[in-house]
This record gives structure tokens, sequence and C-alpha cells, in this order.
């Protein structure tokens, strides 16, 4: 097994303090072994069955309750994966005078984009953080009114009032909390005017041929394909789900477009890719393959490959060995399915990989492997004063042009009569 190595990639980020990494060592193998040798429980096997059956109402009940409010808008994806891009795209358009046109009249809209988006994000943060202290405030004052109206029961009839400080404060700041609404509103219509000018744009400027598919297994409500949209006018995207909550939230997101979104009900791991669906250039697998049942992983993986169009990408990003959470299961000693597969309190599921173990699957079933890292990722959470060591792992996976399958173990065999 290969030592872990911290990625990289985002070194501009790094320095601005936004991402951190930590260092692997063999002391913190050792004891991350430690504690997985000590979890040797697994779930009974009827109950393992159970969870596998029934993981869609798992999710779809996930989804239930956390709404569109648990994962943030994964806007890191262009940096990690660059060939999505819209540089990455218009390079390969015919016509560079066609292209730099494009540019100098994208470009102004892009940057106004940002701006608002970047105003919107405060503004809804901001209302958040003030629709919370009013609710708090509004529960402590009753809690108080109770009181005081027991204590006045007790020796008058008159009924306790508020002070004139508090009512004024109150005031103030639904006050405040009105003119945040307002603002979004506002700055949402024009944003939404934005989006609409560069989709014009770009329907103008561009044939059909000019656009690339991006296929998304386990989408969720759309927290990375909506971004990525965003990024890139020129991408079109395909994208399943096996919570129909979450397909149908995404279906509601302000930024669906039915000619730019094909959206799906689907299983990877017990069904066939939707019929409707073209193949892709790319494939996005993010965080998905951990919650399916280890001994589908295989099958739910050749289902992308034979989809991918020959020369296509899959990008994979999912759990690594001995993160965190993991060993924070091991520790409990009661969420263990299999090896390295465990079960969380709401019944969804996660593995995690090792990977090298990863890019022999892909290499398996044909993908040529042509980028892999560890993200070795130190996240603090400043609240709780805690530094968190979490381990994932991404690999950049390229369908050959020949479909040709060589497989690991035939490699192996290669090499040795060599």
């Amino acid at each position: 097994m290969e030592p872990k190595r911290a990625c990289l990639r985002n070194k501009d980020d790094v320095k601005a303090g936004k991402i951190s990494y930590y260092e692997w060592s063999e002391e913190k193998e050792r004891q991350a072994l430690e504690i997985l040798a000590e979890d040797v429980e697994t779930i009974p096997d009827k109950m393992y069955k159970e969870y596998d059956s029934d993981a869609n109402k798992f999710w779809d009940k996930f989804y239930k309750n956390n709404q569109t409010n648990f994962y943030k808008d994964r806007h890191y994806l262009t940096k990690e994966f660059t060939e999505l891009t819209l540089e990455a795209f218009t390079d390969r358009v015919e016509g560079k005078e066609k292209v730099e046109t494009y540019m100098k009249a994208y470009s102004p809209l892009k940057e106004r984009f940002d701006t608002l988006s970047a105003e919107l994000k405060s503004v809804r943060d901001k209302l958040r953080e003030a629709q919370e202290v009013e609710k708090k405030e509004k529960g402590r004052r009753i809690q108080e009114q109770r009181k005081n109206r027991k204590k006045s029961n007790e020796t008058t009839s008159k009924e306790p009032e508020e002070s004139k400080e508090e009512t004024e404060e109150l005031s103030s700041k639904s006050a405040e909390i009105e003119q945040s609404v307002k603002l979004q509103e506002e700055l949402t219509q024009e944003l939404r005017g934005v989006k609409e000018e560069i989709y014009t744009l770009t329907n103008s400027t561009f044939d059909e041929e000019a656009y690339m598919t991006l296929m998304e297994i386990g989408c969720g409500v759309g927290n990375a394909f909506f971004p990525l949209l965003m990024e890139n006018p020129l991408l079109k995207v395909c994208a399943t789900d096996f919570s129909k909550r979450a397909v149908y939230m995404a279906s509601k997101h302000e930024d669906f477009r039915e000619d730019r979104v094909c959206l799906d009900v689907n299983d990877i791991a017990t069904q066939d890719i939707p019929e409707k669906f073209t193949r892709p250039n790319f494939a996005l697998l993010l965080f998905v393959l951990s919650a399916i049942s280890p001994e589908k992983h295989e099958s739910s993986l050749k289902k992308i490959y034979d989809q991918l169009k020959p020369g296509g990408v899959l990008f994979f990003r999912d759990y690594g060995r001995y993160d965190l959470a993991q060993l924070n299961f091991a520790k409990r000693k009661k969420n263990k399915l299999k090896d390295n597969f465990y079960v969380r309190y709401d019944g969804t599921r996660t593995f995690y990989f090792e990977k090298d173990e990863a890019e022999a699957l892909l290499k398996d079933i044909g993908f040529e492997i042509y980028d892999s890292e560890n993200h070795l990722r130190e996240i603090k959470n400043r609240k709780l004063d805690l530094t968190m060591n979490r381990v994932w792992i991404q690999i950049k996976a390229r369908k050959p042009l020949s479909e040709t399958v060589t497989t690991s173990t035939e490699l192996q065999d290669s090499d040795a009569k060599e």
C-alpha cells in the first residue's frame, strides 16, 4: 500500500488560508489500524440486506429531514476538474475569432454574475442569522412572559406588560429582517437577468456541436451540477438520484432549465442508466459509490463506463481509508456492516476506499487512470475547538478510444513474462 500524500492542487486557496492540509505518517496509520482492529462485530446479515434493499428509502427520508440545506454547493469543482471549465470547452471550438468575440461579451457578464452571487450569499447568510436570533429572542420572551404572568396572577389580576425598550428592540430587528428580505429579492431578480443574458449570448454564438454533456450519478438536489452550469454555459447535464424527493427538489431549483438539465430517478446499483440519457463526454461520481454495497461497486462502475463516449472521462471523489468518520464508527463498535463499510444513525451507509484499490477496480473495468490523489484535509471547527483530519480520494479516469479491456491481473501476468 503506497503512503498517503496530500493533494496540493489548490495552492492559492492554501496560501489564502481557505484550505489546510496535514501530513500522513506511519504513527497515524498505526493508530488507525489499532482502532479498526478492535471493531470486529458486524451487523447481522438480515439487517445488512434490509439496509441494502431500503437504501433509497433512507436517503429519501434524509432529504425529507434536511431539504436542500445539508450539503453546500460544490463551487470548487472547476478547480479540481479543469476539464469542465468554459476555457477547456472553447479551446476545442472551431473559429477562434468567434470564441474571442464571445469571451469579450461573456467576461463582463460573468464578472457581474460573480459580484451579484457574492452579494446575495452575504445577504442570505446575514438574513438567516438574524432570523435565528429573532426566533431565539421571541422564544426567550415567551418563556419570560409565562413566568411573569404566573407571578402576576399570584399577586394581582393585572396582565404584565413588555417594557418599551423590549418592544422597540423587537420592532427594530423585524424591520431589519424585512429590509434584508427585500434586498434578497432584488438581487435574486437581477442575478436571474444576468443568467438569462449569458444563456442567450451562448445560444446565439455556438451551435449544438460546441456543447458537451456531463452525467452525474447520485446528484442529490444538484449541489454539484448547478454550480458547474453557472461556471460553464456550454455544459449540459444528465443527472440521476435514487431519492425521488431529491430529484423533485432539483427540478424546482431556481437554475433548473429543461434545455440544460435532464433529470431522472434511478438506482445505479440495481437499474440500467435511463434510455433517455445521451452518451456523455464526462461522468461525475461524488461521494456516491461509498453509499452502495461494495459487492455492487464493479457493476455500477461498469454501467457508467458503458454509457460514456469513447475518450470520455470519469471524475471520482469519495471517502478514503482512515478518514476521521471511519475511525469514529470503529470506536463506537456498533455500526460495522463489513470491513470498511458502515451504517449511520439514519440508515444511510458509507464505504471507505483505499486509493490503490479504487484504481485497480477502475482499471479492471477498462478505465485508464491519468490523475489520482489523496486529499488529506484538515478542517477546524472553531465553535467546538476541534481539528478534524479528513481523508478523501480523487481519481480522474478515461475511457479509451479503443474499448479493449485489459485487467490489472493481465497486466501483472504480462509484466511477469517480460
